[in-house]
């Protein structure tokens, strides 16, 4: 957990690039894009379930910097909680939401609304189209429990410290797409665009396919318990030698 911390730190403190700011829009209008690994929606293992009780933020990269990555890189990048130090391949963008309410159909609200906010290092196009002088970005959405904290800073910052019982951290499969800017609309992340007309873009999600899934953060006993089981079954192998 201290190394996902520390990377986090690192992917937000990165060398910014040099190009306006598209907008994106966070906001979650349709289909469930929450879930515990086993249940839709405030299902039994959710630790919070009313409003503001979970956190999101987008995190994102240039396509140039994706494809440059190798395909383990690239899988390391989806998965956070098990790769913490590929968090510091990524930027963040500065878009963040909550929940309010259910975990279900528009239960996040991301700042700027449906209107969107400008995204940090997401190239914003140059002319009346999308793909005009910029290119496309990587993205992630990232998602976690209030109890680890209610900005992404503060999560890397509880999360180099014990992290408490009942916390949940998840994050998407990578997803790309252009940006908008001035009367060209923010694409929404979680949803195919329908106008920015890169295909493949974004992604659809269905109540048994859900985009984000959130899972258990392991507690510091886990961790231990793991650490010393590691250390016992190097003992006992070197006895055997």
């Amino acid at each position: 957990m201290k190394k996902l911390a520390l990377a986090s730190i690192v992917a937000l403190t990165g060398t910014m690039l040099v190009h306006g700011q598209g907008t994106i829009s966070l906001n979650e209008g349709k289909n469930v894009v929450i879930t515990n690994g086993t249940s839709i929606g405030e299902g039994s293992g959710v630790a919070y379930a009313g409003n503001s009780s979970y956190y999101y933020e987008v995190l994102d990269m240039t396509s140039a910097s994706w494809n440059s990555l190798s395909g383990a890189q690239q899988a390391g990048a989806v998965n956070l909680l098990a790769n913490p130090s590929d968090v510091s391949l990524w930027t963040d963008s500065g878009i963040s939401g909550l929940n309010t309410g259910a975990l279900t159909a528009g239960g996040i609200a991301g700042a700027g609304g449906a209107t969107g906010i400008s995204a940090a290092n997401w190239q914003a196009p140059t002319g009346s189209a999308y793909g005009s002088g910029a290119g496309y970005d990587y993205y992630i959405v990232v998602g976690w429990s209030a109890n680890l904290g209610t900005t992404w800073t503060a999560v890397t910052t509880a999360l180099t410290q014990a992290a408490p019982a009942n916390a949940w951290f998840g994050s998407t499969a990578a997803l790309y797409n252009y940006a908008g800017a001035g009367s060209l609309p923010a694409p929404n992340v979680f949803s195919p665009s329908s106008y920015t007309g890169l295909a493949g873009s974004g992604a659809g999600t269905t109540p048994t396919n859900p985009l984000l899934i959130l899972t258990p953060v392991p507690e510091p006993a886990a961790l231990a318990l793991a650490g010393l089981g590691g250390i016992s079954m190097l003992f006992l192998r070197r006895r055997k030698s």
